[in-house]
């Protein structure tokens, strides 16, 4: 998986943009370095400025990104940074439903496996707590994102939006980046009255976390069933070397490998690939594992 992660997630949802405006303490354009009045991680120009705020499209997920401070920041004790910055943010979002919950979020000083956490307060008083893994959920908003393709495209995060600012653009850096991760709610049925952003006290309190949009994602009944694919399938054929065809119940797919192009039929060992091929499938029933993108461009179904 070479590249930029440009991944999108399924087009089955009637969206909600939550409005952070009331939460958001932290701007994006920062000037001076330590101040506490800055933006972003407050590292001077070292900054997030190019990120647009208002009705935004990321991944095709829309967001309402809060002005003139768009970002809520947690506290961390790095360098003596966002000492003032709350533990912990209530977001209430007025007793909603949900499929898929977007955050769109970046971090600073990842060197700690869970950088944050979100917990998701039910109306009836259970929760459920999102643990945010460095490299699978989210990572350091300087790292190459190619780096994490592979595990973030198994968990449900894209890269939305990447940036520049005055001191990468210097030292000769691509960008800084920021996340989309769709977080898929196990309890659909049930409305959710408040959404906390917290840090985790094992991490000691270093990373810096960054909420900068959240949205809600609701199937329709007609979406949902037109977005039902089976998990596992007995195998029917290979197609070429760069996929399969498979049988769940009475319905046959046409199921391609996400990350392997296979090999053209001119290839002087495509004749070999497709008979080892065959040899590895024949009979075989598969387990599907499907990312955040189900189709490519030309409709076709990718699983690993």
């Amino acid at each position: 998986l070479g590249g930029d992660i440009q991944l999108k997630p399924e087009k089955k949802y009637q969206y909600f943009q939550v409005d952070l405006a009331k939460h958001a303490n932290m701007g994006y354009l920062d000037k001076v370095a330590d101040d506490g009045k800055g933006g972003w991680t407050d590292q001077g120009e070292n900054d997030m400025r190019e990120l647009p705020v208002g009705k935004q499209t990321f991944c095709d997920v829309p967001f309402d990104i809060a002005s003139p401070k768009p970002a809520v920041v947690l506290h961390s004790t790095t360098e003596n940074r966002n000492l003032d910055m709350p533990k912990q943010v209530n977001i209430p979002l007025d007793n909603r439903k949900a499929d898929s919950v977007f955050f769109l979020h970046g971090s600073a000083w990842t060197r700690f496996p869970v950088l944050f956490q979100y917990k998701v307060n039910y109306d009836d008083g259970s929760s459920e707590i999102i643990s945010i893994r460095n490299g699978e959920n989210v990572a350091d908003w300087w790292s190459d994102p190619a780096k994490h393709g592979e595990s973030m495209a198994l968990n449900n995060t894209m890269l939305a939006f990447r940036g520049k600012n005055p001191i990468n653009s210097k030292l000769g850096f691509p960008g800084v980046s920021i996340y989309c991760y769709e977080w898929l709610n196990p309890k659909p049925e049930k409305d959710i009255a408040s959404i906390d952003f917290m840090t985790v006290p094992a991490s000691k309190y270093a990373p810096v976390a960054a909420l900068a949009g959240l949205t809600l994602g609701r199937k329709s009944a007609e979406k949902a069933k037109a977005n039902q694919l089976p998990t596992t399938a007995k195998v029917e054929a290979p197609i070429g070397s760069s996929g399969l065809k498979v049988k769940s119940g009475d319905q046959v797919y046409e199921v391609f490998y996400i990350g392997a192009q296979g090999l053209e039929p001119t290839h002087p060992y495509y004749k070999t690939a497709l008979a080892e091929h065959q040899k590895m499938l024949d009979g075989q029933t598969v387990k599907l594992v499907y990312g955040p993108v189900k189709t490519d461009d030309q409709s076709r179904i990718l699983a690993y």
